[in-house]
């Protein structure tokens, strides 16, 4: 593969993700920051049941005319499925007949290569670091680090949403106390390894991501700019998601709004382990024995609201 050819002002950005929806919004909201430019991206099936999240990717990027970025899928399995009652964070199975997100004519093909290979080759042939968005487990980021410990160095940080701290998890699984966060539960082992790795890590944890739900301020601000496609795009994804469940977060669009703002977040240092086993699988917890971290805290509300509204307001 030839390095690959990203203007210089622009930082190359590597977004691995699950599918749910608000990684859609997410994705929309990486490819209108004008100082980021998206390298490759890796999806991690198993969030939700239909099938429709490379679709969906490759006509979100079409919007944006990246219609040739490449992307491949992780076929690494995951330690704990995530439960179907997750299924109402998930994209519409309708969402080609009840939004302008066209279905593709031609879908691109996938990269061959698994997961791995495709993110090492991403990564070692881009000329300056990577800034490695994660907004699922951490199940192909690790297995392509094992793989080729050579990409670490490629690595700038890892921008991860995930995690719980002082608040209650969202994991709801038999014989499960419900303290871990779905992402470090569907993959635990490999949350704690990606962790040991010694690359910088900064958790968007649900503890940060809770505070900023879905609302109707921004769904009305979305609205009155429908004349802008991105904001009526924004508007008929996440409507019927707030009809259905009015505490929705979008928490992967953090990471994004933290590069677009990042005069915004706190940053916070902590040594931190991960729970392997038992009733707490996946729960982080703080020890000095622990793994260094930062974890993000945003710190105004208008602001990060008002931040998405002009982004989905470009055009």
């Amino acid at each position: 593969m030839l390095k690959n050819e990203i203007e210089s002002y622009q930082k190359p950005v590597f977004f691995d993700h699950k599918g749910s929806l608000d990684d859609f919004i997410a994705l929309m909201s990486i490819l209108t920051l004008d100082k980021y430019c998206i390298s490759g991206i890796t999806y991690t099936p198993g969030f939700c049941k239909n099938n429709n999240a490379l679709e969906t990717t490759h006509s979100i990027l079409d919007i944006f005319c990246h219609s040739n970025l490449p992307l491949a899928v992780c076929k690494e399995p995951l330690r704990n499925e995530y439960s179907y009652d997750r299924n109402i964070l998930c994209i519409s199975p309708d969402v080609f007949n009840n939004s302008e997100i066209q279905k593709p004519l031609n879908v691109p093909q996938t990269a061959n290569e698994d997961a791995a290979g495709f993110t090492a080759e991403i990564l070692l042939n881009t000329v300056s670091k990577t800034i490695v968005i994660a907004t699922g487990p951490a199940t192909n980021l690790v297995s392509t680090l094992e793989k080729y410990p050579e990409v670490a160095d490629k690595i700038e940080r890892i921008l991860w949403v995930g995690g719980a701290f002082l608040c209650d998890g969202n994991v709801i699984a038999p014989d499960h106390d419900g303290s871990a966060e779905w992402n470090f539960f569907a993959d635990p082992h490999a949350a704690e390894k990606l962790l040991s790795l010694g690359i910088p890590v900064t958790l968007f944890p649900l503890d940060t991501v809770t505070q900023y739900p879905l609302d109707n301020y921004l769904l009305y601000h979305l609205e009155n700019n429908s004349k802008k496609r991105l904001s009526r795009i924004a508007y008929q994804l996440l409507k019927p998601a707030y009809e259905i469940h009015h505490d929705f977060c979008i928490g992967s669009v953090m990471p994004s709004v933290y590069l677009g703002m990042p005069n915004i977040f706190q940053l916070d240092s902590k040594s931190i382990k991960v729970e392997p086993r038992g009733t707490s699988m996946g729960n982080i917890y703080r020890s000095t024995m622990g793994n260094r971290i930062k974890q993000a805290s945003c710190i105004d509300e208008e602001q990060f609201y008002d931040y998405l509204i002009s982004c989905f307001g470009k055009f």
